[in-house]
Protein backbone atom coordinates (compact mmCIF):
# COMPACT_ATOMS: atom_id res chain seq x y z
CA UNK A 1 0.00 0.00 0.00
CA UNK A 2 2.35 3.00 -1.17
CA UNK A 3 -0.31 5.34 -1.04
CA UNK A 4 -0.50 4.85 2.89
CA UNK A 5 3.34 4.46 3.25
CA UNK A 6 3.56 7.86 1.76
CA UNK A 7 0.74 9.32 3.88
CA UNK A 8 2.54 7.30 7.29
CA UNK A 9 5.80 9.30 6.49
CA UNK A 10 4.35 12.42 5.61
CA UNK A 11 2.15 12.44 8.57
CA UNK A 12 5.03 11.69 10.96
CA UNK A 13 6.62 14.79 9.52
CA UNK A 14 3.72 16.96 10.18
CA UNK A 15 3.30 15.14 14.13
CA UNK A 16 6.94 16.53 14.75
CA UNK A 17 5.53 19.89 14.14
CA UNK A 18 6.56 20.50 9.98
CA UNK A 19 4.19 22.51 8.07
CA UNK A 20 6.20 23.38 5.33
CA UNK A 21 7.04 20.04 3.75
CA UNK A 22 8.65 19.14 0.43
CA UNK A 23 8.48 15.82 -1.78
CA UNK A 24 10.68 14.30 -3.97
CA UNK A 25 9.10 12.11 -6.44
CA UNK A 26 10.02 9.59 -9.02
CA UNK A 27 9.89 10.99 -12.55
CA UNK A 28 8.53 7.72 -13.54
CA UNK A 29 4.74 6.99 -14.99
CA UNK A 30 4.26 3.92 -12.50
CA UNK A 31 1.18 3.41 -10.03
CA UNK A 32 3.82 3.27 -7.16
CA UNK A 33 4.76 7.08 -7.85
CA UNK A 34 1.44 7.95 -8.45
CA UNK A 35 0.25 6.69 -5.05
CA UNK A 36 3.09 8.10 -3.25
CA UNK A 37 2.49 11.52 -4.27
CA UNK A 38 -1.15 10.83 -3.54
CA UNK A 39 -0.72 9.75 -0.14
CA UNK A 40 1.73 12.92 0.43
CA UNK A 41 -1.25 15.19 -0.29
CA UNK A 42 -3.79 12.92 1.43
CA UNK A 43 -1.85 13.72 4.87
CA UNK A 44 -1.17 17.18 3.65
CA UNK A 45 -4.98 17.72 3.45
CA UNK A 46 -6.30 15.58 6.64
CA UNK A 47 -4.10 18.15 8.42
CA UNK A 48 -5.25 21.23 6.81
CA UNK A 49 -2.04 22.25 5.40
CA UNK A 50 -2.32 23.71 2.00
CA UNK A 51 -0.45 21.77 -1.13
CA UNK A 52 2.34 23.44 -2.85
CA UNK A 53 3.25 22.10 -6.13
CA UNK A 54 6.58 24.40 -5.94
CA UNK A 55 7.38 22.09 -2.88
CA UNK A 56 7.16 19.11 -5.33
CA UNK A 57 10.14 18.13 -7.50
CA UNK A 58 10.59 15.28 -10.01
CA UNK A 59 13.74 12.87 -10.80
CA UNK A 60 15.09 9.40 -11.31
CA UNK A 61 14.50 7.36 -8.53
CA UNK A 62 18.34 6.76 -7.68
CA UNK A 63 20.88 8.66 -6.05
CA UNK A 64 21.64 11.21 -9.03
CA UNK A 65 18.17 12.08 -9.38
CA UNK A 66 17.63 12.85 -5.53
CA UNK A 67 20.40 15.07 -6.07
CA UNK A 68 18.54 16.62 -9.14
CA UNK A 69 15.59 16.60 -7.33
CA UNK A 70 16.68 18.67 -3.86
CA UNK A 71 19.17 20.89 -6.11
CA UNK A 72 16.16 22.10 -7.79
CA UNK A 73 13.71 22.52 -4.87
CA UNK A 74 16.49 24.48 -2.75
CA UNK A 75 16.95 26.29 -6.45
CA UNK A 76 13.03 27.89 -5.40
CA UNK A 77 13.98 28.81 -2.01
CA UNK A 78 14.07 27.23 1.35
CA UNK A 79 10.60 27.26 2.16
CA UNK A 80 10.23 24.10 3.84
CA UNK A 81 11.35 23.07 7.01
CA UNK A 82 10.75 18.81 6.10
CA UNK A 83 10.94 16.63 2.68
CA UNK A 84 9.60 13.45 1.93
CA UNK A 85 11.39 11.22 -0.67
CA UNK A 86 10.02 8.62 -2.99
CA UNK A 87 12.54 5.94 -1.79
CA UNK A 88 15.71 5.67 0.31
CA UNK A 89 18.15 5.96 -2.66
CA UNK A 90 16.34 9.66 -3.51
CA UNK A 91 16.90 10.36 0.36
CA UNK A 92 20.44 9.49 0.27
CA UNK A 93 21.01 11.60 -2.62
CA UNK A 94 19.03 14.97 -1.26
CA UNK A 95 21.01 14.32 2.00
CA UNK A 96 24.56 15.18 -0.28
CA UNK A 97 22.90 18.00 -1.24
CA UNK A 98 21.97 19.08 2.00
CA UNK A 99 25.60 18.19 3.42
CA UNK A 100 27.22 19.43 0.75
CA UNK A 101 25.35 23.33 1.37
CA UNK A 102 26.42 22.92 4.58
CA UNK A 103 22.28 22.18 5.77
CA UNK A 104 22.32 20.60 8.86
CA UNK A 105 19.81 17.40 8.89
CA UNK A 106 17.51 16.96 10.98
CA UNK A 107 18.67 20.01 12.43
CA UNK A 108 17.91 22.36 9.88
CA UNK A 109 15.69 20.43 7.28
CA UNK A 110 14.42 16.77 8.41
CA UNK A 111 14.29 14.09 5.62
CA UNK A 112 12.35 10.91 5.54
CA UNK A 113 12.84 8.17 2.84
CA UNK A 114 10.81 5.10 1.77
CA UNK A 115 11.66 1.21 1.50
CA UNK A 116 14.15 0.43 4.27
CA UNK A 117 16.93 -0.50 1.73
CA UNK A 118 20.38 -1.07 2.78
CA UNK A 119 21.61 2.85 2.09
CA UNK A 120 19.55 4.30 4.70
CA UNK A 121 21.54 2.58 7.28
CA UNK A 122 24.78 3.79 6.74
CA UNK A 123 24.02 7.33 5.57
CA UNK A 124 24.94 9.86 8.38
CA UNK A 125 22.06 10.62 10.00
CA UNK A 126 20.72 7.59 9.76
CA UNK A 127 17.50 7.92 7.43
CA UNK A 128 14.41 7.26 9.06
CA UNK A 129 12.15 5.51 6.73
CA UNK A 130 9.17 3.64 5.70
CA UNK A 131 9.65 -0.48 5.10
CA UNK A 132 7.25 -3.11 3.91
CA UNK A 133 7.48 -6.07 5.21
CA UNK A 134 10.07 -7.91 2.99
CA UNK A 135 10.14 -11.08 4.53
CA UNK A 136 6.16 -12.22 4.25
CA UNK A 137 6.06 -10.95 1.00
CA UNK A 138 8.87 -12.67 -0.74
CA UNK A 139 7.28 -15.61 1.43
CA UNK A 140 4.43 -15.31 -0.44
CA UNK A 141 6.04 -14.79 -3.75
CA UNK A 142 8.06 -17.96 -3.70
CA UNK A 143 4.86 -19.96 -2.70
CA UNK A 144 3.10 -18.67 -6.20
CA UNK A 145 5.90 -19.13 -7.92
CA UNK A 146 6.29 -22.87 -6.64
CA UNK A 147 2.34 -23.12 -7.35
CA UNK A 148 2.46 -21.82 -10.42
CA UNK A 149 5.68 -24.07 -11.74
CA UNK A 150 3.22 -26.92 -9.95
CA UNK A 151 0.19 -26.16 -12.24
CA UNK A 152 -1.65 -25.71 -8.92
CA UNK A 153 -4.62 -23.81 -8.99
CA UNK A 154 -4.16 -20.52 -7.60
CA UNK A 155 -6.14 -18.48 -4.90
CA UNK A 156 -7.85 -15.55 -5.71
CA UNK A 157 -7.00 -12.88 -2.88
CA UNK A 158 -5.38 -9.72 -3.41
CA UNK A 159 -2.89 -8.96 -0.64
CA UNK A 160 -2.14 -5.32 0.55
CA UNK A 161 0.57 -5.62 2.70
CA UNK A 162 1.07 -2.50 5.17
CA UNK A 163 4.36 -0.38 5.41
CA UNK A 164 5.14 0.58 8.98
CA UNK A 165 7.56 3.66 9.66
CA UNK A 166 11.05 2.87 11.21
CA UNK A 167 12.78 5.96 13.10
CA UNK A 168 15.99 7.00 12.70
CA UNK A 169 17.88 10.01 12.96
CA UNK A 170 16.84 12.47 9.91
CA UNK A 171 13.54 13.52 11.50
CA UNK A 172 13.47 16.25 14.25
CA UNK A 173 11.01 19.27 15.41
CA UNK A 174 11.44 22.12 13.33
CA UNK A 175 13.89 24.60 14.85
CA UNK A 176 13.67 27.92 14.64
CA UNK A 177 15.57 28.86 12.86
CA UNK A 178 14.48 26.13 9.76
CA UNK A 179 10.90 27.69 10.43
CA UNK A 180 12.03 31.28 10.12
CA UNK A 181 14.00 30.38 6.57
CA UNK A 182 10.34 28.17 5.52
CA UNK A 183 8.24 32.07 6.15
CA UNK A 184 10.80 33.99 5.22
CA UNK A 185 11.50 32.96 1.57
Amino acid sequence: DDRYGAWLATRHLIQQGHTRIGYLCSNHSISDAEDRLQGYYDALAESGIAANDRLVTFGEPDESGGEQAMTELLGRGRNFTAVACYNDSMAAGAMGVLNDNGIDVPGEISLIGFDDVLVSRYVRPRLTTVRYPIVTMATQAAELALALADNRPLPEITNVFSPTLVRRHSVSTPSLEASHHATSD
